[in-house]
């Protein structure tokens, strides 16, 4: 029996909306009860992490994870926001020494601190054959990409270590197809690109109030 084209489409366009809400689902709010967030640590998860290789001189995945999660939070507005990786501190450290929890208190002061691993992130190059032209005698041609994405987990912590939220996001972004392979800068960018949409995803996430019983 043949389907109206009608009601294929229809049933093609709620699929999606369930598949869009389901999707939706998944990124509620992760309500913390805090004014002021700092970003204590941002490291690689063990053992689930395959490190992105990067130039000499080239700002590494991790360093760039916190530079953007920190711009998108400023950007939001909903938190006042610092950087506190220059204390070398992890949440392990806190939850050890009382000494470790002061000194983060002191040095940098705030409601509840960042601590964020990824599990993975990088550009990998990709390429795939395209139909060009009209007509099936047009040919085909390779068409080369590079395809970013970058995982994220954050744990938002006490000053004495616990934790008291987790959230994680994946970013995905592909650099424009073209007829020949692209260089690093492009592949940079991709990476860029892919975790500045993790950490927009993340900074949305984040919201003031008190934690979901």
């Amino acid at each position: 029996m043949s389907r109206n084209p009608a009601d294929t489409r229809a049933l093609l366009a709620v699929a999606l909306g369930l598949l869009g809400a389901a999707c939706a689902s998944t990124r509620q709010p992760v309500p913390v009860a805090a004014k002021a967030l700092a970003l204590l640590d941002v490291g690689y998860a063990e053992g689930r992490f395959e490190r992105f290789a990067v130039a000499p001189g080239e700002e590494a995945p991790s360093s760039r994870v916190g530079r953007i999660l920190l711009a998108q939070l400023a950007r939001k507005g909903r938190f006042s926001v610092s950087d506190a990786r220059d204390l070398d501190l992890r949440p392990s450290d806190l939850s050890r020494s009382l000494a470790t929890s002061a000194t983060l208190r002191a040095e940098a002061p705030a409601d509840a601190w960042l601590s964020a691993r990824l599990l993975a992130c990088g550009a990998w190059p990709k390429q795939a054959t395209e139909a060009r032209g009209a007509t099936a005698s047009s040919g085909t041609i390779t068409v080369y990409w590079y395809s970013g994405e970058c995982t994220v987990r954050v744990d938002v912590v006490d000053a004495e270590g616990r934790r008291l939220a987790t959230l994680e996001e994946t970013g995905q972004w592909d650099s424009p197809r073209r007829d020949s392979p692209q260089g690093r800068l492009v592949q940079g960018q991709a990476l860029e690109s892919a975790i500045e949409d993790a950490a927009r995803l993340l900074a949305e996430r984040l919201v003031p109030g008190s934690p979901r019983m």
